[in-house]
């Protein structure tokens, strides 16, 4: 029973929360890593293809290529490898050699839908 109710039932005499303050979510909050945490993956990645091997876990060559472009992009994983499941609107590429200007260090990313950006709308073009 809400304490609404209760008050307008005579269970109660007041809101005994009418104090606390409410919860708010923590604001979505887009974090780049420090160089040093680039540096520090980059070690553990080095490590990892070299010996196939740190702390008991190996890694394919194509997997750390993959955390590297993930990391210097800033590019969703989505938008590097393709989405592989069926969305409204079919399923969806990832990055082609078509969408890299190597000359400029650029890459375009497709739209997808309404809306602008890489989720939608026009294409957008970053620096890589």
């Amino acid at each position: 029973m809400k304490f609404e109710r209760a008050i307008s039932e005579g269970l109660i005499q007041s809101n005994p929360a009418v104090a606390v303050k409410r919860y708010s979510k923590p604001s979505k909050r887009r974090r780049a890593l420090t160089l040093d945490e680039l540096e520090r993956l980059g070690a553990v990645l080095d490590d990892m293809e070299a010996t196939g091997r740190v702390n008991g876990r190996g890694i394919d060559p194509a997997a750390a290529l993959t955390l590297r472009l993930l990391a210097l992009t800033g590019m969703r994983k989505s938008e590097l490898l393709g989405a592989h499941t069926i969305a409204r609107r079919g399923p969806r590429e990832g990055l082609r050699w078509a969408d890299l200007d190597l000359d400029a260090g650029t890459y375009e990313l497709a739209s997808h839908g309404g809306g602008s950006g890489g989720k939608g709308g026009a294409p957008r073009s970053r620096r890589a």
